[in-house]
């Protein structure tokens, strides 16, 4: 019963966190703002990252960090 009492509560408490960011994102966006029409521009250091993800890629690394380990 105390268990059940604890889950209303928490689901009480999360009703009116939702509700209450809800009214704020209405409060917060203008009526005649205009989606972007294009995705805002990312840092220069996040253009030119890239990872390599391929298979042989990721055996390389593995066998590296495997080298350095010492039985």
């Amino acid at each position: 019963m105390a268990r059940d009492r604890g889950v209303d509560a928490y689901s009480e408490i999360m009703r009116e966190f939702y509700a209450s960011y809800l009214a704020t994102l209405r409060g917060s966006i203008s009526k005649r703002s205009k989606p972007l029409a294009r995705d805002p521009p990312l840092p220069h250091w996040l253009r030119v990252l890239t990872v390599d993800i391929s298979l042989p890629a990721t055996h390389r690394r593995i066998s590296m960090v495997l080298s350095r380990v010492t039985l």
